[in-house]
């Protein structure tokens, strides 16, 4: 039984979905049974360049084989269904291999159980490899709308020699070598001098022997032209991105001003008048254009994510004034930012017609505290500051307070568990400022959990979310709701912890696949597994896919923050163009969502704003599950390590927390002043949970409860326990 419930665990760590019954082997019977092959729709749902693939492949080969029995081989020429009847009862391996003429471009592969007298099914891509050497090629038609006046595209290839085109198309023609090219294309209005009317970073697939020519739109649409229409160049969006602020004279960190509309890291130091000014602008969205004088001097043009020349202090001005002009994509709308630097300190305005300029921001952006424990929220603005009549909400629920400060209290903090986004706002002649902050409430640091109550959840499902869970990969607990990615119907769920009701968030049971929408019942998944959320949304590791998606929790809405469709691999950058090799856990203070990429061995983080990847200093060995104190990371490994890490988040340092005890530990979170591991493989002593001391031994909490439990999550009372094989969700109470 060891050995079966080991080949379960290997077929949901590799995340091929299945849809059959338990891996028990069973002896042959007569009739045999019945194995349906799957082959998705060749290509990717994500907005790129790529071969068509359905023109490339001549013959695809789907062969069947178990230990002891005669192999079986069907031929296709374009995907669907493929059955194999007759089939004895085993465990058999599935190969795919897609040929263009004589030569295999691509393959899948898979296992699963047939059991006779039984129907199994299971889905499985085709992951394109090109030809086993040489360049591919670009080569796809460009066309774009005239109507507003873009006749000029400069376009290169990962920050290669620029081609330029005059007019209102061309054809895109390069060779390349294999691998994720990033294409820039740049428009302007009236010629090279003219006026910039977007920039677009698109990926390019690239495959050994094949010609990229085809264009998967950002509605999943295949397309043999790209075009841009005349409302992608017509944005009136003048908003700056961030402001960059230092003294020219120091090597110190500069101080960013946030102007996005969801994010405000507003906390400017003083820089003394005797020093220089310097200052880095970026845009808000792509096609914008940044010019800034000073002290009333000649404009003076900037490209975004460039450093200024040094502005020095007039000592003989009262206030040295550096104003800041964005001009919108469509060449007319403009705003000017105003900064002035007097005595020393320099202060920021904006002028009208903005109405929502974000100029506030907290102390802190991303406070943790305990439940108990007070905590104030006012701006940084001290003239703000001094108002009376703001209005502050906390988890989208109205505050009574209407001064500069929204005070939360012992009592008022004691019955609040998870993450709230706090919002504070202002009028100010006729301006409206507003900051904002993620505030996380940790369950009390006195709460024990040593005598628990394990209680499986009365679960009422509705129509779209099937009868059942098909195996509970994580679970989370936000804005009073449990939400838990049900990865062997591809779905995302809802969880009322007081009635069992069940709702689905996002994805359409039974159906794999990958596709955003802005309806999450129209979007599909494929495995989903780990969470995490910000309070607003909630981040999915889409782990088959090996990428990471976003779900607006207010209007459902699915997007992929970072990550490219793809059988896994390894590349940092922008989030269009990262890769990552299983994605398996997750954890976000708000602004960074770090990523435990268990096959590439690393930590990585996304920027949730700019969606660009970076990777973590330090390896691990199958980096698992991650949770975190605020200051530190904590990473359970998986496999043949079975150990639990701690990663520091400012020195990098890695350190084994408690003695390794473990077999394959996965679901983990930090409570109070422990860490709560499921340690999801050992059966032997009945799966257990253990609570852990920062230094300390594990102590066993519970045991006997769960089969290969994967996920786990508190509301401040009780743990959530994603009891995955047992396809429930348990609660722990005291």
């Amino acid at each position: 039984m060891k050995h079966v419930a080991r080949v379960l665990l290997g077929l949901i760590v590799s995340l091929l979905t299945i849809t059959c019954s338990s891996p028990t082997l069973l002896p042959p019977a007569q009739g045999g049974g019945t194995l349906v092959v799957n082959l998705p729709p060749l290509g990717s749902n994500a907005r790129t360049i790529l071969p068509n693939f359905a023109s490339e492949v001549t013959k695809i080969t789907v062969t069947v084989s178990a230990s002891g029995y005669s192999s079986q081989t069907q031929d296709t020429s374009s995907t669907g269904s493929i059955t194999f009847h007759g089939l004895n009862a085993a465990d058999w391996t599935i190969n795919v291999v897609a040929y263009n003429n004589a030569t295999p471009i691509g393959q899948g592969n898979a296992t699963t159980t047939v059991i006779s007298g039984s129907s199994a099914a299971i889905n499985i891509p085709i992951i394109f490899s090109g030809f086993p050497s040489g360049n591919g090629t670009l080569d796809i038609p460009l066309s774009w709308a005239n109507t507003v006046g873009v006749d000029y595209l400069s376009w290169s290839i990962d920050g290669g020699p620029a081609t330029t085109v005059t007019g209102t198309s061309t054809t895109m023609s390069a060779a390349l070598s294999p691998g994720v090219r990033v294409l820039v294309l740049t428009f302007k209005k009236g010629g090279a001098g003219g006026t910039p009317a977007g920039t677009f970073v698109e990926s390019v697939n690239v495959f050994s022997g094949l010609t990229s020519n085809s264009w998967i739109d950002s509605t999943g649409t295949l397309q043999s032209t790209m075009t841009f229409s005349a409302s992608n160049f017509l944005s009136s969006n003048a908003s700056l991105g961030t402001l960059s602020v230092w003294d020219a004279s120091t090597t110190g960190t500069p101080q960013t001003i946030g102007f996005s509309s969801t994010t405000y890291p507003y906390n400017l130091t003083t820089i003394p008048a005797s020093n220089s000014l310097v200052f880095t602008p970026t845009t808000s969205i792509d096609g914008q254009a940044i010019s800034y004088s000073w002290n009333g001097g000649s404009s003076t043009p900037i490209t975004s994510g460039s450093v200024s020349a040094n502005l020095p202090f007039v000592t003989s001005n009262y206030d040295n004034v550096l104003k800041i002009t964005v001009t919108a994509p469509d060449g007319a709308t403009t705003q000017i930012y105003t900064l002035t630097w007097s005595s020393g300190s320099l202060n920021v305005g904006v002028s009208a017609p903005n109405t929502a300029y974000q100029a506030l921001a907290f102390a802190d952006n991303t406070p943790t505290i305990y439940q108990g424990q007070a905590y104030t929220f006012q701006s940084s603005n001290a003239v703000l500051n001094a108002l009376s009549g703001w209005a502050w909400t906390l988890g989208g629920t109205t505050q009574s307070s209407t001064s500069s400060s929204l005070i939360l209290s012992p009592a008022a903090t004691a019955a609040m568990l998870g993450t709230y986004v706090v919002v504070g706002t202002i009028a100010y002649n006729g301006v409206t400022y507003s900051a904002n902050a993620t505030l996380t409430v940790n369950r009390s640091a006195s709460l024990n959990m040593t005598i628990p109550n394990p209680t499986p959840l009365s679960l009422n499902f509705s129509a779209d979310t099937g009868p059942d869970l098909g195996g509970p990969y994580d679970i989370l607990y936000v804005n009073s709701l449990l939400y838990v990615t049900d990865g062997g119907h591809h779905i995302i769920v809802s969880v009322n912890p007081t009635t069992g009701d069940v709702k689905l968030v996002a994805g359409q049971w039974g159906v794999s696949g990958f596709a955003d929408s802005p309806t999450g019942s129209l979007a599909t998944f494929w495995g989903p597994g780990a969470l995490a959320s910000d309070g607003a949304n909630l981040f999915v590791a889409d782990t088959v896919y090996n990428n990471i998606r976003e779900i607006n929790l207010a209007t459902g809405a699915v997007t992929t923050l970072a990550g490219v469709p793809s059988s896994g691999g390894y590349n940092d950058g922008p989030g269009n163009g990262a890769y990552f090799n299983d994605p398996s856990g997750l954890w976000t203070d708000g602004t960074t969502l770090y990523v435990a990429d268990q096959h590439n061995n690393f930590i990585r983080a996304i920027d949730i704003l700019s969606r660009t990847v970076t990777t973590l200093p330090g390896t691990f060995t199958y980096p698992y599950r991650i949770t975190s104190d605020g200051s530190n990371l904590y990473i359970t490994e998986y496999m043949s390590s079975s150990t639990v890490q701690k990663l520091n988040l400012s020195s990098h340092s890695i350190s084994t927390v408690g003695a390794a005890t473990y077999n394959n530990p996965a679901g983990i979170i930090f409570v109070g002043s422990n860490l709560y591991v499921l340690d999801s493989d050992h059966w032997e002593v009945g799966f257990p949970l253990y609570s852990l001391s920062l230094t300390g031994t594990p102590t066993l909490v519970v045991s006997g409860v769960f089969n290969y439990p994967k996920g786990i999550t508190t509301d401040g009372t009780n743990l959530y326990v994603a009891d995955t094989n047992n396809s429930r969700i348990v609660k722990l109470g005291p």
